[in-house]
Parts: C-alpha cells; sequence; structure tokens
C-alpha cells in the first residue's frame, strides 16, 4: 500500500492529476462531498449511519489516501456537518459519528477545530452530571434534555464518544481544557467508577483520566478531584483484561 509522501496537509494533493478510474472512485477525495451531501440534506438514519460510516472507514489509519480523505472532509466544510449530526437523537447515526469525528482528530488542524467547536456536544453525550457549570459558558440545552440524552446512550456509543475524546486531547493543551470546562471530567470519573458487564468503555475513560492527570498547571482538577481521578484509573485499569473479552 502506498503511503504517504512528503505533504504539508494544506495545499494541493499530491498524486492527483489524474482524474480517479474504477476502484479508486472509492477512496480518492473527490468522494467525500457525495457523502457530505447526504450527510447535510437526507434525514434517513440508516443512510445517515451509512455515510458516516464510510467516511470513519475512509478517514482511518495513516494509507496516505486516509490523510487525504481527512484533510479533504475539513476542506469541504464537513466538520460542522459531523458536529451538529452528534445532537440528533439516533443512537446508531452518533455512534458513526463520534467514531468519524475521532478518525478526523487523527489530523491536526481536525483535532483543534473538533476541541474547539465539538467538545461541548461529544460531552453533552455522555451519561451523568448535572450540566451545571456548563450553562453560564454556552454550553447548549437544558439539564434535563442533558441527562436524557446521556441515559439514551449504549455503552457501544459512549466507547465511540469516549475514544473520540480520547484522541482530541491527546497532546492538545487546549482541547484538554475545553474538555474539563465542558463538565467532561466530571462525567468520565462517574463512567469509570460505574458498574456494568462491559468494561472496554471504562478501560477508554482511563486512558482519558491518565492523559488528564499527565498534563501539568491549571487544566488539572484540583483536590478531591485529583484523588477521585487517580484511585479510580488505578482501580479500573486491572479491570483491563476482562475488558478485552
Amino acid at each position: 500500500m502506498p503511503y504517504l509522501p512528503q505533504w504539508d496537509g494544506v495545499g494541493p494533493f499530491p498524486d492527483l492529476a489524474e482524474p480517479p478510474k474504477g476502484i479508486q472512485m472509492l477512496w480518492h477525495p473527490t468522494i467525500v462531498k457525495p457523502y457530505l451531501t447526504l450527510l447535510s440534506e437526507c434525514s434517513n438514519p440508516d443512510t445517515l449511519e451509512g455515510a458516516a460510516g464510510a467516511l470513519q472507514n475512509l478517514a482511518a489509519g495513516s494509507w496516505k489516501w486516509s490523510v487525504y480523505i481527512r484533510a479533504a472532509v475539513r476542506k469541504e466544510k464537513g466538520l460542522p456537518i459531523l458536529v451538529e449530526l452528534l445532537r440528533i437523537d439516533n443512537d446508531r447515526v452518533v455512534c458513526a459519528v463520534a467514531t468519524a469525528l475521532r478518525n478526523m482528530a487523527l489530523d491536526i488542524r481536525n483535532k483543534e477545530l473538533i476541541g474547539k467547536y465539538a467538545m461541548r456536544d461529544l460531552v453533552h453525550r455522555l451519561p451523568g452530571g448535572s450540566n451545571n457549570n456548563n450553562t453560564s459558558s454556552g454550553g447548549g440545552g437544558s439539564t434535563n434534555s442533558s441527562i436524557l440524552a446521556g441515559k439514551t446512550m449504549s455503552d457501544d456509543t459512549i466507547t465511540a464518544i469516549c475514544c473520540a475524546l480520547h484522541e482530541v486531547i491527546t497532546k492538545n493543551m487546549e482541547n484538554t481544557k475545553a474538555l474539563r470546562d465542558a463538565g467532561g471530567i466530571e462525567k468520565l470519573i462517574g463512567i469509570a467508577r460505574s458498574k456494568g458487564d462491559k468494561f472496554k468503555r471504562t478501560v477508554v475513560t482511563v486512558r482519558v483520566c491518565w492523559n488528564l492527570i499527565e498534563w501539568k498547571g491549571d487544566i488539572k482538577p484540583s483536590g478531591e478531584a485529583v484523588v477521585k481521578l487517580k484511585v479510580t484509573c488505578v482501580l479500573v485499569s486491572r479491570l483491563s483484561p476482562q475488558a478485552e473479552e
């Protein structure tokens, strides 16, 4: 498989002088626009899930075409379309969109934009918390609707959101601050401490929690919250062998 040559991620795509032919059309950056059109104009949940899932798969990994796809979604103004779909009342669509955003965040510029404009929507769909600390910052939505949104999400969707949060805050100080300001730390602690038969979401959350603890300065929660995070991470991380089942 061909991997990415030297490219700044902004200029014209290399190796695209010739129009795509045959099977190349499946992963060529020009396929992004039709998928985004479906996502922005269609109301059928199955179609939305399928289109988001297609972008999710195309944007995965380090193959050069995946790198091009991630950049093409940004250039075609596709990130706001995906963020908007986080608010839809359909669990499978939210799951596919959250995973797509996680893969889009592998692109550094996408990561910055997702952290800035999608953080509150991602945190909003997690269970737990009253979001009382969000209202003053324009978090959007009432407290009751925020709680309801979290409760309706399946374990698979919560896992997808935690994976997206993990990727978005990794090695990005501003996004980590945004997660804290959106009330995400409290929700992550609740998920990590919760009991259930699916531990994979908890292990993913632990990784996010450890990421937070590693940051210095005013990004960390203070006092009791730090103790809870450390204890939670140590205890839950011991469950990781079961989580792989």
